[in-house]
């Protein structure tokens, strides 16, 4: 990283790929600005580094034209590092992040998702604070495995889901939807599933176009 960085590129016009378990330091990348492709950072493969503790690097990148990736960390805690990015034109994902709190750090300029927006197993998150300025996704939205957030509040303004909506595997904090609210229209499925506290669907008022329903496995949902 160390080499590459020392070129001072603002630019990459192709794909960007930071994988190895020994990677403790993103700085050197610190003058790129635009991605024109996609940029993964970690591993798809379970597995983890645990010696990055800051995106700190990636601080410039506003851009990135294929999808963002960013996965498999024990010793992040935010997302400190990327709060230039405005644009993501693919898919962005954030996966098997251990010890983060929350998505605090994400850019608050990114108001679009081109793709999918995924955010799993983030089994220590305590919110989703991060996500506020999302106002609309491409493809589908994602949220899986939060046994201890307890409100959805962070996607408030949230409005447009071209794709299925995903909300499943939460614990017993998360009683309500009412961070919702905003939600309009969603192209394909809304799917609330296994979600052990839920007990009632508050905070879809604002729905007028939806796919399809599928609600299942939710332990303190009646009719």
């Amino acid at each position: 990283i160390a080499t590459f960085g020392a070129n001072n590129y603002t630019t990459i016009n192709g794909n960007l790929t930071i994988i190895g378990t020994g990677i403790s330091d993103l700085t050197p990348l610190a003058s790129l600005t635009t991605i024109n492709g996609n940029l993964a950072v970690g591993s798809h493969a379970l597995v983890f580094n645990n010696t990055l503790t800051s995106f700190n690097g990636l601080h410039n990148i506003a851009t990135v034209t294929g999808f963002a990736y960013f996965g498999c960390f024990e010793s992040l805690y935010s997302l400190v590092g990327l709060g230039s990015l405005e644009t993501v034109d693919g898919d962005l994902t954030f996966r098997h992040l251990w010890n983060l709190l929350s998505l605090s750090g994400l850019s608050s300029n990114l108001t679009e998702v081109g793709g999918s927006l995924s955010v799993v197993h983030l089994q220590d998150a305590l919110s989703l604070i991060g996500l506020e300025s999302i106002t609309t996704v491409g493809g589908d939205v994602i949220l899986d495995d939060f046994p201890n957030v307890s409100s959805l509040a962070a996607l408030g303004n949230l409005s447009s889901v071209g794709g299925d909506f995903v909300i499943e595997d939460f614990g017993f904090y998360l009683q309500n939807l009412d961070g919702l609210g905003g939600l309009t229209s969603i192209g394909g499925n809304l799917a609330i599933d296994n979600i052990d506290g839920l007990e009632e669907l508050t905070g879809l008022t604002g729905l007028t176009s939806i796919g399809g329903l599928r609600i299942e496995g939710n332990g303190w949902l009646t009719g």
